[in-house]
């Protein structure tokens, strides 16, 4: 009897235990099921956050770019116009020194040069002699007075009714003189032989040839 009211109450115990862990248990799984989607809802939030930081990065360093491109291209734009300023700055200084190389200075007179003709038409005709020359006329400022430069070195004077011209350069005297008769002749005689030639015409129309002081010295009228 005894036996068996013990295993009765085994039994019951058993039974008792059962039915408590049943019923405790939906609570622990339900604090499961909780903090699975407090974690979940944490990883959706720090993986909200991440994407976040990773999306905004990019602009920013895009951004970046841009400003820096933005400045790069003012820096590059100012640096145009100060170039284009110096330059500007410079050209003057450029028209000066080819004003001042548009003077010569021979025996302490300064010589202008004077090779446009639509500047002088009155004297065009000493003009295209001296460019036919391959050479260049220059004048003192208010004088009739002229000289022909080539290579640097002036070849020839004249003024009026007389000229003077290196014996080396006599070709030049043929080609300013050609309307006098024969005297192409006269300036190779006159250089060869070192003789004195005059040619008239009447007392008002002669031309001489002379080698004087290592030049060729030619009056006409």
């Amino acid at each position: 009897m005894k036996k068996w009211f013990a295993i009765l109450f085994m039994v019951s115990f058993f039974l008792a235990a059962g039915a408590f862990y049943y019923e405790g248990a939906p609570e622990k799984v339900a604090a499961d099921e909780e903090q699975v989607k407090e974690t979940d809802q944490q990883q959706e939030m720090d993986s909200t956050d991440s994407s976040q930081e990773n999306s905004e990065q990019p602009v920013t360093e895009v951004t970046t770019d841009s400003d820096n491109n933005s400045e790069t291209a003012e820096e590059s734009e100012a640096g145009q116009i100060n170039s284009e300023t110096e330059q500007s700055q410079k050209t003057p200084a450029s028209n000066e020194k080819k004003e001042i190389k548009d003077t010569i200075e021979i025996d302490g007179t300064v010589y202008v040069l004077i090779m446009d003709e639509s500047k002088y038409p009155n004297i065009t005709h000493l003009i295209e002699a001296a460019r036919k020359y391959n050479a260049k006329l220059y004048g003192i400022q208010n004088s009739d007075v002229f000289a022909v430069v080539k290579d640097g070195k002036a070849i020839s004077h004249f003024s009026v009714g007389g000229m003077s011209v290196l014996p080396e350069h006599a070709e030049f005297a043929k080609i300013k003189l050609s309307e006098y008769k024969g005297i192409a002749h006269n300036i190779d005689l006159v250089n060869e032989t070192k003789a004195k030639v005059t040619v008239e015409w009447s007392s008002s129309a002669f031309y001489s040839v002379e080698y004087k002081d290592g030049w060729i010295v030619i009056y006409y009228n």
